[in-house]
């Protein structure tokens, strides 16, 4: 199997990639975490959600065989649409991100822990080499939720952000509800 993997990158131009699936601290971050303290938002963090530093590898970080740009059209916050531009040498797929983060005011007053960021949708697309692909994301209300101390999802009044980014490129939608 290995030899035909290597075949199909090096040979055939099969662009195979990944994105990360958890974030990677820096060792004495890793070191400073009690093991019998399950607390996600005890300083330095848990998860991606609730880190506060500088990870080595932050959660959506990938690597692939050519390079992506994206831009977005944010002004419809139920629909908005991403372009993405394939500008490298071969075709690829590429996954967009979709981040909800609340305002320091939401998370001031919040009796309780806020993530700093939450993975609310995604969307793998496969753009062809010098093409563009468009995709657009139904975003319902209930994605500006955050979990409140007793369990419940609750939309604080306030600003709220969108992110959706490729782990290089990021566009920002802002919205108050």
């Amino acid at each position: 199997r290995g030899p035909d993997a290597l075949f199909n990158v090096l040979i055939e131009g099969v662009n195979n990639f990944g994105k990360m699936p958890y974030t990677v601290m820096p060792a004495e971050d890793v070191y400073a975490l009690e093991l019998d303290n399950y607390n996600m938002s005890k300083p330095p963090g848990r998860t991606y959600k609730y880190y506060q530093n500088t990870p080595e590898w932050e959660f959506g970080y990938g690597l692939s065989y050519t390079n992506f740009s994206i831009s977005c059209n944010l002004t419809a916050p139920t629909s908005p649409t991403i372009s993405i531009q394939n500008v490298g040498p071969v075709d690829g797929s590429e996954v967009i991100l979709v981040f909800h983060r609340v305002s320091d005011q939401i998370r001031a007053s919040a009796p309780h822990p806020v993530p700093k960021k939450e993975l609310i949708d995604f969307q793998r697309v496969t753009v062809g080499k010098s093409a563009t692909e468009t995709v657009t994301f139904l975003i319902p209300q209930s994605a500006f939720a955050v979990v409140d101390q007793n369990g419940n999802q609750q939309v604080y009044k306030g600003t709220h952000y969108l992110d959706f980014t490729n782990g290089v490129f990021t566009c920002t939608g802002t919205y108050n509800i």
